[in-house]
């Protein structure tokens, strides 16, 4: 048995081994493609070319050869200066997806992370891995809708900064639904949520963080157990759930991630410089999302409801409190008062009746009792109060005790004449 020359690969060498205990009988052909993992045939012609060549004959005859598909030093330089130019905080995913769709090359992934990593334009991070128990998806999608919200320099300085509301589907990992908004308020959540029932239906629940929008705070002192938001979605039989951490809602906290990254950068290769812009930019992008990150649900029914055609969403997704009319009709809101104009014959009955202000997500306001609209208009000054005797009768005020020009009080004489006229009728018997 001859010593195999070196320079050959382990693999190389446990082929010559077995070969060897082959040529010596310890093994037959079978045997030795089994444990080579080789056809029979191609066991013989590995025999016949040690046989004829000695264990040089086992080298791979590509090795010192160039690959086919290797790239170019001047193509190399080429990609390398319009990363630079376009895509230097890019990650090598998105840098490699934009040479592709802006510039025409065609490179992969790995390719393109390499070439990065050569030329320091790309270190991959250290990242610190916690474990937390992982949560089953929901079968069906609609069953579990995550939402949030992030609030971002999205636009790099060529808008204010705003937040993004994000609807991620628990079972799909699929945003839903996002809009670019000035913050997290009811209102905002509201309306994001009128266009989710529009499109998609009803979801069964809803999973959010323990903002004050969805939930009333240990520390405040409410007049009431439930939020405005939290009352819609009871009206509309949709549960809220709120999460006990960040991880809890772990898919719309990726997909925020996500969307920092790619989102930001490909609205600035797009040039979007306000919200609006951003706004309309956003159903072509979640359609592209969705196709590359979303998945298919383990059940593929649908856990929708069809929104009802009686469902009347804008007197549902509003803001709606009670306030208490006083004697001139009237009541505070919101630093406003609201003078109510009763229909006829009904102004006593309204007096000190409890009313709902309802302000919809159009800023517009009604005005409800007893689920009937009343009119009212808005007054510049706060009204002043009746005057009330010890025996709360209205009293009449300043103005109307002021004697008439014919008055008795006005003329001495003729107040004389009537007091001693007075006097006789009560001295009569």
């Amino acid at each position: 048995m001859t010593e195999p020359e070196l320079g050959m690969s382990e693999k190389e060498l446990k082929r010559y081994g077995v070969l060897e205990r082959l040529k010596a009988g310890g093994v037959n052909q079978e045997g030795a493609a089994k444990e080579l993992g080789l056809s029979v045939r191609q066991v013989r012609r590995l025999l016949r070319r040690l046989e004829a060549e000695g264990p040089a004959g086992l080298r791979s005859v590509r090795r010192g050869r160039m690959p086919n598909n290797r790239i170019s030093e001047a193509r190399r330089q080429e990609v390398i200066a319009l990363i630079r130019a376009h895509y230097t905080d890019f990650g090598p995913t998105l840098a490699a997806e934009m040479l592709a769709t802006q510039h025409g090359v065609t490179l992969s992934v790995e390719t393109i992370r390499t070439l990065m990593r050569h030329a320091g334009l790309w270190k991959a991070r250290r990242r610190t891995v916690r474990f937390h128990p992982p949560r089953m998806r929901r079968p069906r999608r609609g069953e579990l809708i995550q939402i949030d919200g992030s609030p971002h320099d999205w636009f790099e300085g060529r808008a204010p900064r705003c937040t993004l509301l994000v609807f991620v589907d628990d079972a799909t990992s699929g945003i839903q639904a996002a809009r670019f908004v000035a913050a997290e308020t009811t209102l905002a959540y509201l309306e994001l949520v009128g266009d989710y029932l529009t499109r998609h239906g009803i979801p069964q629940a809803f999973y959010s963080d323990k903002h004050s929008i969805f939930r009333v705070n240990n520390g405040e002192k409410p007049s009431s157990t439930q939020t405005q938001f939290h009352r819609a979605m009871d009206e509309l039989g949709i549960e809220c759930i709120c999460a006990h951490s960040p991880q809890a809602k772990g898919r719309v906290e990726r997909a925020n991630g996500i969307l920092q990254d790619r989102l930001v950068k490909l609205m600035r290769v797009a040039g979007l410089s306000s919200w609006e812009e951003g706004n309309a930019f956003l159903p072509h992008f979640l359609e592209e999302y969705n196709a590359r990150f979303a998945r298919t649900p383990h059940e593929p029914e649908d856990a929708h409801v069809p929104l009802d055609s009686r469902t009347h969403l804008r007197s549902i997704l509003c803001l709606k409190e009670t306030r208490k009319l006083s004697r001139q009709l009237t009541c505070q809101y919101h630093q406003q008062w609201l003078h109510i104009f009763a229909p006829k014959g009904q102004e006593r009955r309204l007096v000190g009746a409890s009313v709902e202000v309802c302000t919809h997500l159009d800023d517009s306001i009604d005005v409800l009792h007893q689920g009937r609209p009343l009119s009212y208009e808005f007054l510049n000054t706060r009204p002043q109060p009746p005057v009330v005797d010890a025996k709360g009768v209205q009293a009449m005020s300043a103005r109307h005790r002021k004697p008439a020009a014919h008055h008795p009080w006005r003329n001495p004489a003729l107040y004389a004449a009537s007091q001693h006229a007075s006097d006789q009728n009560s001295a009569s018997p």
